[in-house]
Parts: structure tokens; sequence; C-alpha cells
């Protein structure tokens, strides 16, 4: 019987994750039974993204990957063939589980006592096994030490069954720019789940050339989920890393420099508007 770690429903995710409550209990419930929508159980996912940023070009790269277009029956059934940034998958081993107390319920069921700390590392420990068996790496040759200050709760689009039962936590990763090449080559994937193993690029600073930079990483998200099939969850992690490194290189920049910016794009486009009509007349 496969299983999986789950919250009880929203409510309950949103309690803990809010501060409301400071502990939840968290049981290990049967795949068949989770993955039904009515009976409003959360799996938590631990949800592994690698990247890097090289200053020079302003290049951004991700590791990524298409998942397997056969796979058995399940929740990744339905994300058969989609590429994804995002390594991880369901909390099933209760050595991974971290807790304050175990608790031997009545009906022979047994519960955990968690907290915020408590399913956090939970989540750290599945993702460091799951990133050895999805492709064979071990992050202590890499020196990375997860932390809990690039992580994030999240959930996908509920129009989405596979959303309406799964909880993400977000684990980001960023490399130097000049290990990420041997982070890729040392990959060894699972050809039982992912079909090949790629890099996804976006040049930053073509993007911060813009004058709307919210629409312009609304374009590139658009045209990675329709032309590249990246699945929800990564094209909500991606954004979120993107917007967060462009930000942060925007508030390095003076008013004044921005202005320079704004101004020089416009006459740049007036100018190249200007070419075009004239040779309407030509």
């Amino acid at each position: 019987m496969k299983v999986a770690l789950c919250i009880d429903s929203f409510e309950q995710a949103k309690e803990i994750i809010e501060d409301k409550e400071k502990t939840i209990e968290v049981s290990l419930i049967d795949r068949e039974i989770c993955e039904d929508p009515v009976n409003r159980y959360l799996q938590v996912i631990p949800y592994v993204t690698f990247f890097a940023v090289n200053q020079d070009t302003g290049k951004l790269v991700f590791i990524q990957y298409q998942r397997k277009g056969n796979v058995e029956e399940g929740s990744e059934e339905r994300l058969a063939g989609m590429t994804s940034i995002g390594f991880g998958g369901h909390i099933d081993t209760a050595s991974d589980i971290v807790s304050s107390e175990v608790i031997h319920k009545e009906d022979g069921t047994v519960a955990y006592a968690m907290n915020i700390s408590d399913m956090a590392q939970t989540c750290f420990n599945c993702a460091e096994r799951e990133i050895k068996e999805e492709i064979g790496i071990d992050l202590a040759d890499f020196d990375i030490d997860f932390n809990k200050a690039n992580t994030a709760f999240f959930v996908g689009d509920q129009a989405d069954e596979v959303n309406q039962v799964h909880l993400g936590f977000s684990i980001q990763v960023q490399l130097p720019f000049e290990r990420f090449e041997e982070f890729k080559d040392k990959c060894i994937f699972n050809p039982e789940e992912i079909e090949k193993l790629d890099v996804l690029g976006v040049n930053m600073d073509a993007i911060l050339e813009q004058l709307d930079l919210t629409y312009t990483i609304d374009q590139i998200t658009k045209q990675l989920k329709e032309q590249n099939s990246l699945e929800d969850w990564s094209l909500r992690i991606f954004t979120y890393v993107l917007r967060t490194l462009c930000n942060s290189l925007l508030g390095k920049i003076s008013y004044q420099d921005l202005l320079h910016i704004a101004r020089a794009r416009i006459a740049q486009e007036e100018a190249s508007k200007a070419a075009s009509q004239q040779e309407m007349f030509h």
C-alpha cells in the first residue's frame, strides 16, 4: 500500500503556516484515499529547484527535466510528459518524519504532532533522499545545506485536480554559477521517472531593458507553458525566483538611472517606428 504524509485540510494547513496553531497532527494516509479531492487531504510535497545566475551576462539558468510519458497510476500520471524544474516527491517513509510526539490512536492509526520547524525538516529529509533517487546527487558533495529562509509553502491552480490534493514546500537552491555545469553533468537521472534532463535559461538583462517588467515576465511564463509544457508548480516557482532576482537588481539602480533607461528605450522605439514609416513610402 502506497502512503503519503497528509495534512487534514487547507484550513489546518493555514493555521500552522500563519502561526495560528503551534502544532498540528499529520498522518501517513493511503494514497488511494488522499488522491480523491472529496476527502480534502493535502499531501505535503517538497519541491526543490536548482538555479544559478551568471553575473557577467545576466543569464538565469535552472536544471530542467521532462517527466516520463508513461508512469504508474497516481498524481504523477496526470503530469506525465510535462517539463519541470522541481525535484522531490511524496513523504512516504516514517524515517523522514520529525515530530514532537507520535500519537497512537484507538483505531490503530498513527499521527504525528508537528510544528512548522518539524514540517520543514521532514521535507528536507525527504527531499535529500528523493534527489539521490531521481538524479543521483549527494547534496554534501556540493556543500548544499537547505536553508529555511529559502523555503515557502504554496499551492497551485485549484482548477487542477492535482493541485487540489497537494501542498508544495518550495526549497530554492542557488548554486554558484561556476559549479552549475558540474552539478548538471553529475546528474544521473532515474530513467523510470525522467525522460531527459536539460537546462532552462532566461536573459535577465534583456528583461530589465523592457519598460513593463510584469508584462514581459508574464509573456515569458505564458510561452513556457504553451511551448515547453512547463507544469503549473514549476511556472509559479520560476516566476517567483525571476521576479525576486529582477527586483533585487532594480533595487540597486538609482531612480535617475532608471529614468535614463526608460527614456533611451522610448527613443529607440520611436526611431524604429519612424524608420518603418519611411520604408512604407519608398
